[in-house]
């Protein structure tokens, strides 16, 4: 029997009415979403630099304060000196009663010759992780998205005040360079951080709006609603309320344009892959297309991934980005594996959910993610529970979408507060740090090894209720995975129906347990599945060895 879409509904038969035909757009071939074919195979390793490593493969937990010199023209692309401006600045009191403290550092900032300065907190470098490569490797990512690393005030970089130099509390240009090519002769891709919605307040052209007011040049690269800069309350948008990141106005033409070219100037200079872009959805989306096209011009496979936390289709149209960091997804994962507040049932829903609302190309390139250096660490949020931790990760890693992980998941890192979540990296194994990465490997080994779990279509096949568990396939090329999720707490023996995949009595046939190595015969064309509680198995039939 056939079907026909048209006006709001499906049809048994086509009506006389062809007016009604014209209410399904025409699908144009340039505006399909183009996205890398390398982001559908990623695995994507999110590394903090200042928590990661050092040379020595192990952070000091020493702060660093490197004074900066300062420089009219820094960081605007009339300096070849390659230096900048930085920032000696706390964390900041939004509220109308500021410290003594605070308000010595806003009147050091707006002073006309302050002494500014580069800021880490436990040490981590470039160099750290170039020297660590190979434990990547060993891994099995190859791609590492690098959080902020040019030069700024405070240690997690989001406050840029040079962004054509490399932060030296981090290393410089050249160690830069270095990284970037051992990790492109590893296989690894590697994406930076661009901090475009805001800047640090020692940026040379805020820098300049400080010292001459409405007479700047830059005055139109900011949100300013009065003049003079104040010292007390800032009468210019920021980021967050945080005074020390004044909001970029991208809507500038003059502003636009040294993005961009900052965009660009990092792919020609160090052959990065691509950009992460921060706090995405408050840049106007006419910056972003030319963005794009700008850095594509450049790299034809540069992989555009924006911070967004929510839905956001009108991003990824094909025009902007290809993937957004999916939050979406790391929401409803903490809600089933690690609280386990919600049913099998919403899980699937809110899913399925998740996977309507976005084209397929750009569902291979969803970033997901389980944690990031802005949230709680996931086995925190599993209450310490290693078992919700693995399941989670399992389905991560099975699921349509590049999965990613945040540096030291794979070791067992928990923390809730922002300084414990980024918190060193734990070089040394131990029995439950050892466990937990020999997990992750064997899942990533097994995601890369098949084809279906790459480019495969998700398919939803059982959801039931009473005992908690979910199965859906990835389906590819005529090749199949099945993944089997007991999100009880209770032993579960599941029967898998594969009877659409072997012959009447299915003799010939076998069934792979991927991650054990575990091989189950087939009855009747259907396989008994014994699986533990909170507990996961990837599925494959095969012909019978």
């Amino acid at each position: 029997m056939s079907a026909y879409y048209y006006g709001y509904d499906f049809h048994d038969k086509l009506e006389f009415n062809r007016n009604l035909y014209f209410q399904l757009s025409y699908i144009r071939e340039e505006d399909i979403a183009d996205v890398p074919e390398w982001a559908k195979r990623a695995v994507i390793y999110q590394i903090f630099p200042d928590s990661f490593a050092t040379s020595r493969g192990f952070l000091s937990g020493e702060g660093l304060r490197i004074p900066l010199p300062v420089s009219d023209t820094v960081g605007s692309g009339k300096s070849e000196s390659g230096s900048s401006d930085g920032i000696d600045a706390n964390m900041i009191d939004t509220g109308g009663v500021h410290s003594s403290e605070e308000m010595d550092n806003r009147k050091h900032l707006y002073s006309s010759k302050p002494i500014l300065y580069s800021k880490g907190k436990l040490g981590g470098t470039l160099r750290g992780i170039i020297d660590n490569l190979p434990y990547l490797e060993e891994l099995g990512i190859n791609c590492i998205y690098l959080t902020p690393i040019f030069t700024a005030g405070e240690y997690h970089k989001y406050d840029t005040i040079d962004y054509l130099s490399v932060d030296p509390c981090f290393g410089d240009l050249q160690t830069l360079k270095e990284l970037v090519a051992r990790c492109h002769q590893a296989g690894i891709r590697v994406i930076l951080d661009g901090v475009f919605n805001h800047c640090g307040a020692g940026f040379f052209a805020f820098r300049d709006v400080i010292e001459k007011g409405e007479a700047s040049e830059y005055k139109g690269w900011f949100f300013i609603k009065s003049f003079p800069i104040s010292i007390d309350e800032p009468n210019y948008d920021t980021f967050a309320y945080v005074w020390n990141m004044p909001k970029l106005n991208t809507g500038n033409r003059e502003t636009a344009e040294y993005f961009i070219n900052v965009g660009t100037y990092w792919i020609k200079e160090a052959d990065i892959d691509g950009w992460r872009l921060d706090v995405a959805n408050e840049v106007n989306h006419d910056f972003w297309r030319e963005f794009r096209k700008a850095v594509r011009a450049v790299k034809p496979d540069a992989f555009l991934l924006g911070e967004i936390w929510f839905d956001a289709p009108e991003w990824l149209g094909g025009d902007q980005f290809d993937s957004l960091m999916n939050y979406g997804f790391s929401y409803v994962c903490a809600d089933f594996f690690a609280k386990r507040i919600i049913s099998v049932k919403q899980f699937s829903d809110r899913i399925g959910y998740l996977l309507m609302r976005y084209k397929k190309n750009v569902q291979y390139v969803q970033m997901n993610l389980l944690d990031s250096h802005d949230v709680p660490r996931f086995l925190s949020l599993a209450g310490g529970d290693v078992r919700r931790l693995k399941l989670a990760v399992l389905f991560m890693m099975t699921h349509i979408g590049a999965p990613n992980i945040f540096y030291g998941d794979e070791k067992g890192l928990a923390g809730m507060t922002e300084d414990d979540y980024r918190r060193p990296m734990q070089w040394e194994d131990t029995e439950h740090s050892s466990d937990i990465l020999n997990y992750y490997k064997k899942l990533i080994a097994i995601r890369k090894e098949y084809i279906e779990l790459m480019l495969g279509d998700y398919v939803t096949r059982d959801v039931d209720i009473t005992a908690n568990t979910l199965v859906f396939s990835r389906e590819a090329n005529g090749e199949r995975i099945y993944v089997i999720i007991n999100n009880s707490e209770f032993p579960v023996r599941y029967m898998l129906d594969v009877s659409d995949e072997v012959s009447c009595d299915g003799n010939s046939m076998s069934a792979l347990e991927l991650m054990s190595g575990k091989i189950h015969k087939i009855k009747d064309s259907r396989v008994y599945l014994e699986l533990d509680e909170l507990s996961g198995m990837i599925v494959k039939v095969i012909a019978e060895l």
